[in-house]
């Protein structure tokens, strides 16, 4: 009667019966060089293909990102502006001048960059402060079991069905000045002229 170890690499052992009495008898592993050199040239296959698979995408990668991002920052340095843009090679070296200009200079309306900045970290102070209890609320509103919490739960659905760009198009046209009924209403009780903008300028914070 004999027993053989199930675990790869093991010392496998004979037991032999004879006269009633157990006598191991050592045996060499079967080939276990052979499966680690097998096992070793697997893995050195198989970890290399992919490697090779991976390449085109990287390539595209750095041609179509990499090198017009470095252009665009290298050019960001130069003296240019879109009628002289196609003769960047020759363009002169002006440093951060590009970027002062850009974070003082106002555009249209005579906002800078930095006060753009300023009233979007506001708004998004702001908006984050009212809308986390409301939105807390409603949660709650649908926690519990009660008649109509469907309903409810439906009614909550609506904004996320509606596309951001059709909302984004609704509040426009309702703030738009003399026809907006957002600025109709606001002149009706006498809140604001109705010509009023409330999308440009520093009336939109």
């Amino acid at each position: 009667m004999e027993r053989r170890g199930a675990c790869p690499g093991a010392r496998l052992v004979t037991l032999e019966v004879t006269n009633m009495s157990i006598q191991p008898v050592e045996t060499a592993p079967e080939s276990t060089a052979a499966v680690v050199s097998s096992e070793r040239v697997s893995g050195r296959v198989l970890g290399s293909r992919p490697m090779w698979l991976v390449w085109p995408s990287i390539v595209l990668l750095v041609v179509i990102i990499g090198i017009p991002l470095l252009i665009a920052i290298y050019i960001s340095f130069l003296n240019l502006d879109q009628y002289t843009l196609k003769s960047w090679i020759q363009a002169p070296w002006v440093g951060l001048a590009n970027y002062v200009t850009a974070l003082t200079a106002g555009n249209v309306i005579g906002a800078s960059a930095l006060t753009s900045l300023g009233v979007s970290v506001g708004f998004s102070l702001l908006t984050t402060l009212f809308i986390t209890p409301i939105g807390i609320l409603a949660a709650l509103t649908v926690n519990t079991q009660y008649r109509g919490r469907t309903l409810v739960r439906s009614l909550y659905l609506v904004p996320y069905v509606i596309p951001t760009f059709v909302t984004a198009l609704v509040w426009r046209q309702m703030f738009l000045n003399g026809t907006g009924l957002v600025d109709r209403f606001l002149a009706g009780i006498h809140v604001a002229n109705i010509n009023t903008y409330w999308l440009l300028g520093p009336n939109s914070f």
